[in-house]
Parts: C-alpha cells; structure tokens; sequence
C-alpha cells in the first residue's frame, strides 16, 4: 500500500481530483441525456382483475402534443 498518502495533508493525488471531476461531469451529462429522453413521459399503473388475480400493467405514454410545446415555445 502506497503510504505517502495517509501521511500527507491532502490524501488524493490530483490525477484522482481529476477522475473524480471527470466522473461528476459524465453522471451530469448522462443525467441530462436521460432526462431529455425520458423526462416527458407519462407512467400510468393500472390493475387488472383477470380471473381474480391482480395483475398490474404499466404503461408509458408520451405526450407528443406537450412535447412538441415544450420545445416550441
């Protein structure tokens, strides 16, 4: 184990400051891609009684009248 590093005052090297901001910058843009893909949807849960059992069927419906507002105006 590298021991310079728990008796320094600073226990990251910078090459790992850099990682580490590199990481935060990748899940802020994977964050943003997602959210553009994904944001305007609308999840509907219903449950159905087939042969008295509850089956739960999820439904995602996209809004294409919304969406095109929201990017329009």
């Amino acid at each position: 184990m590298d021991d310079s590093r728990t008796k320094s005052k600073t226990p990251f090297k910078k090459s790992d400051r850099y990682l580490l901001l590199f990481l935060i910058i990748a899940l802020l843009l994977v964050h943003a891609i997602l959210n553009m893909l994904f944001g305007m949807t609308n999840i509907n849960c219903t449950k159905n009684n087939i042969n008295n059992s509850n089956y739960v069927l999820i439904k995602v419906v996209i809004d294409h009248n919304n969406y095109s507002n929201h990017y329009n105006s």
